[in-house]
This record gives C-alpha cells, sequence and structure tokens, in this order.
C-alpha cells in the first residue's frame, strides 16, 4: 500500500489492522479511538490515521453526535474491502500454518535421526510414532517407524510398519535387506513374505 504511515515489512499487520477497524465498526463495537488503540494495543495517533485513510478509501463514514462523539458507519465499499481482507488474512493464515507444519516435520526426523544415532531408541521411537500420525501416507516414516521398532525389540509393531511401508511405495529392497537397524526382525519369516511382497509389486513393473 503506498502510505508514508506505513512500511512493507508491516503489511501483514497494517491489513490485520484495518480487518479488525472495519469489523469493529460493522459490529458497532467501534466506540472511539481510543478504546480500539488500547484493545489492539496500538497508538491512538496510529488509530486515527487508519480511521483517516478508511474515510479517504470511502471505506466507513464518520457522522458527529451529541456529547462531542463521533458515530462511525461501514459503507458498501467497506463490507467489501472486508471481505477481501478476510480472504487475504485466511490464504496469509494458511500459508504460515504449511511453512511451519513442514519446518516442524523437518526439526522432528532430525530430532529422530539424532536420537538414534546417539543410541536413544526409545527416544527416536517417540518421535517416529509421532511423525507417523503426522504423515500417515508417508512411505519412508513408516519404514523409519519399523527400523525404531526393531531397535526397541517391538518385532510385532515393526512388522506391521514395514508391511505398511511397503504398501505406501517403500521399495529400496537392497538397504532393507542391509539396514542394521532392521536386524533383530530379518530372521522372522514374515520379514521374508514382505520381501517376497517387495520383488513380485516391483518385478511387474
Amino acid at each position: 500500500m503506498a502510505n508514508s504511515n506505513f512500511s512493507e515489512p508491516d503489511k501483514f499487520f497494517e491489513s490485520h489492522t484495518t480487518l479488525q477497524l472495519l469489523r469493529d465498526v460493522e459490529c458497532e463495537e467501534f466506540n472511539t479511538q481510543r478504546s480500539f488503540s488500547v484493545r489492539v494495543g496500538i497508538a491512538v495517533g496510529l488509530t486515527n490515521a487508519y480511521v483517516k485513510r478508511c474515510v479517504s478509501k470511502g471505506w466507513i463514514k464518520v457522522r458527529r453526535i451529541p456529547a462531542r462523539r463521533y458515530a462511525y458507519y461501514l459503507t458498501p465499499k467497506g463490507f467489501t474491502e472486508k471481505g477481501r481482507l478476510v480472504r487475504d488474512y485466511l490464504s496469509s493464515s494458511l500459508d504460515f500454518y504449511r511453512t511451519a507444519r513442514a519446518q516442524y516435520v523437518e526439526a522432528l526426523q532430525l530430532l529422530g535421526d539424532d536420537y538414534t544415532k546417539r543410541d536413544r531408541f526409545h527416544d527416536g521411537l517417540t518421535v517416529d510414532e509421532h511423525l507417523s500420525r503426522l504423515l500417515p501416507e508417508d512411505s519412508m516414516v513408516y519404514y523409519n517407524l519399523a527400523c525404531s521398532y526393531s531397535l526397541t525389540d517391538h518385532i510385532d509393531e515393526s512388522i506391521t510398519a514395514l508391511n505398511k511401508a511397503v504398501h505406501l511405495g517403500y521399495d529400496d529392497s537392497q538397504w532393507m535387506d542391509a539396514d542394521p537397524d532392521l536386524n533383530n526382525v530379518r530372521t522372522d519369516p514374515r520379514y521374508k513374505r514382505i520381501r517376497r511382497q517387495l520383488e513380485v509389486k516391483f518385478s511387474s513393473h
């Protein structure tokens, strides 16, 4: 927005504050500039700048009423602008959530790897179980979960997780046969059935 009162890095704050102002005016909760300033946590002078801008844009109208007070009204243009700001706010919030979630998952994966390297297998298992709930369709997540179950002697759970990893698309049979994390399950007959299943599944491709 081209306005000397606002800087570009504050774009999100500016849009959100404008949205709050328009919403309060629409709901008849905008009583005074001072009360809005206190509630939102900005200076009265900045609130006044927002009000003036909304008036100049034709989004709100101000009418003086008795007792030296003012009444604020949302215009049709203001209603349209409020709708646009709501859509932008939701879009920005979803983008932030997706980015934060991806970073959170990556941090968990690094933490799980670190626990395993330091032989903290039960801590690593806790992380991998959590990741499987966050990413229930990720074959690598279930392969790592199978490894953690194997390292903590949960053989049945390891076989189940490994079977699901293959079902979801895990196909690195050579590493599966060499991975030391799966040593505890590799002699289990069910492991051999999973290997045969993997060979059949990908030999047909």
